[in-house]
């Protein structure tokens, strides 16, 4: 398998908060693709490589710029397609659950789509929650072209293979891709690229695939970066008439997810409890200091909207590592964490555990 190019249809399953350099145009860029395909890259050949061999193969094909070498990569990305624009000002759409909140003014109930899409999602005064950035609609297509400057060799086009059927299985792109926003689904594999993944023709990777992610792999324990391991774990919900309904259902339940969190551990956004499965920038109105940066993580959550047909599949992928690597005690508290919201979601009797 190897050839000069090979082209992919997606679309969002969906709103995708993808931006330039202005906030009332959506935008899809090349860089934000390769970004992305580098993460999966890492994560899925994390799970079976060294970390040294995991940088030879993700430089290799996508570059990389240091103080006494740089070089261009082996892999040329192209975007075609115009998806048109919506304008910010978009309300939320409905769906058929709803997040209670307790505020200073007394419970509030919640769309949890604006749950999720905290920062793209804003309230302003006489019009509630609406859009404060452009976005791509769901259902909005484009094409991706995969070019090779020079010839890859097997292992690295079996990384790159395994990193976009990652991407177009877990992954999506955009502002809060990590919580359902922007969920790539693939329209057409125009050319065969994923001809020899394992897994690929369903929407939802079966069981036995763990397995072959973690063929050779002599990891023990949590990883000390974001990557698979034999920890991760794969939960999917109950099947949906529409994208709305499965994000909403994400919402509520990662709301329920941390919500136990906190009543069985606290509510500190210190470091110990809820910080843990992700912590914003902003805290209670003040801005992180230098110090601060020791407990803030980005979550081991990955949130995540499939469609297998007519029917949309909340799916959520957890993917943990070493919380800090200098601080034994935090890592032992989010080993705790973690597995306490794990198998709070297992618990669940809507919740389907696929890994």
């Amino acid at each position: 398998m190897s050839q000069a190019c090979y082209r992919l249809e997606l679309e969002f399953n969906t709103p995708a908060f993808v931006k330039g350099a202005r906030d009332d145009v959506a935008e899809l860029r090349p860089a934000s693709i390769r970004g992305v395909l580098r993460f999966w890259l890492r994560a899925v050949e994390g799970g079976r490589r060294g970390l040294r061999d995991v940088r030879r193969i993700e430089n290799s094909l996508f570059g990389h710029a240091g103080e006494n070498e740089s070089r261009q990569g082996k892999v040329l990305l192209r975007v075609s397609g115009s998806p048109p624009t919506v304008p910010p000002g978009k309300p939320p759409e409905k769906c058929r659950f709803r997040i209670k909140e307790e505020t200073s003014k007394g419970t509030m109930v919640v769309n949890p789509i604006t749950y999720l899409g905290y920062g793209p999602y804003q309230n302003v005064k006489g019009r509630g929650q609406i859009t404060a950035r452009a976005s791509l609609a769901p259902g909005a297509a484009f094409f991706i072209s995969l070019l090779f400057r020079e010839k890859p060799g097997p292992e690295e086009l079996d990384a790159l293979v395994r990193a976009a059927w990652a991407w177009t299985r877990f992954g999506g792109l955009g502002s809060r891709s990590r919580r359902g926003f922007g969920s790539i689904h693939l329209r057409r594999d125009i050319d065969r690229f994923f001809e020899h993944a394992t897994g690929f023709a369903q929407p939802i990777p079966p069981p036995g695939v763990k397995n072959e992610l973690l063929a050779r792999s002599q990891q023990s324990g949590f990883p000390g970066f974001t990557c698979f391991s034999a920890s991760m774990r794969l939960y999917t919900g109950p099947r949906q008439d529409s994208w709305a309904n499965a994000l909403g259902w994400l919402g509520r339940t990662w709301k329920d997810i941390r919500s136990h969190v906190s009543r069985t551990h606290g509510d500190r956004h210190d470091g110990s409890f809820r910080a843990m499965l992700g912590m914003p920038l902003l805290i209670k109105g003040r801005n992180l200091k230098i110090q601060d940066s020791l407990i803030r993580r980005a979550s081991p959550f990955f949130l995540r909207v499939s469609r297998e047909g007519k029917q949309f599949v909340p799916v959520i992928l957890a993917l943990p590592a070493v919380f800090h690597p200098d601080h034994p005690q935090l890592r032992e508290r989010f080993r705790e964490v973690f597995h306490d919201a794990v198998s709070f979601l297992s618990g669940q009797g809507d919740v389907e555990e696929i890994w």
